[in-house]
């Protein structure tokens, strides 16, 4: 197994279908015998199957410097940057 193959199992675990863009898979040695032929995989098509790029509205857009200022103190404030 592979840790590529996690996010497929649980997909197919939660009875969700596997996106076909996926690089793992569901290994059929982890179920025991008969259980993926009386619930086999299901495939599904991500967003990006097509060679579509996201919609510019869906693509994450730069902070202003004053939200970044904000992160910024927050994160001072946490501890995790001085």
């Amino acid at each position: 197994m592979s840790i590529l193959d996690v996010a497929p199992i649980v997909l197919h675990s939660l009875g969700l279908p596997v996106l076909e863009e996926m690089q793992g898979g569901v290994p059929s040695d982890l179920y025991e015998a008969g259980v993926l032929q009386s619930r086999p995989v299901t495939k599904a098509q991500g967003p990006h199957s097509n060679g579509n790029k996201p919609a510019e509205d869906a693509m994450p857009q730069a902070m202003s410097r004053e939200d970044e200022q904000v992160v910024m103190e927050r994160l001072r404030e946490l501890g995790y940057i001085e």
